[in-house]
């Protein structure tokens, strides 16, 4: 957490916050609509944060599902030892499944 909010921009780190608040291994389907609505941010605002995750790999692209995003609260490469701080955003499979880590 102290890395994210010295590492982000401050709506970055709203989204962030966002993301963190799930329990572990959550599913979530991501709704800017929801985001802009909760932080009081514009569509522009949340274009940016959710580029800003993704460019600081919070959120890691599925290469088999363009709309698919592994959330992580490390910015960091994928380790097993973090799994259990993993959100995956949107489908129902694993982590290896989703990222041929298997």
């Amino acid at each position: 957490l102290k890395k994210a909010a010295s590492d982000l921009k401050g709506n970055s780190f709203k989204l962030y916050i966002y993301l963190a608040d799930n329990s572990d291994g959550f599913r979530l389907e991501l709704s800017s609509k929801d985001f802009i609505n909760w932080s009081n941010t514009s569509n522009s605002t949340y274009d940016r944060a959710f580029a800003e995750l993704k460019e600081k790999d919070y959120l890691i692209q599925s290469a088999e599902h363009k709309n698919l995003y592994l959330f992580q609260e490390e910015s960091n490469s994928y380790d097993e030892r973090h799994q259990d701080d993993k959100i995956i955003l949107e489908e129902n499979k694993t982590i290896e499944e989703l990222f041929g880590l298997k």
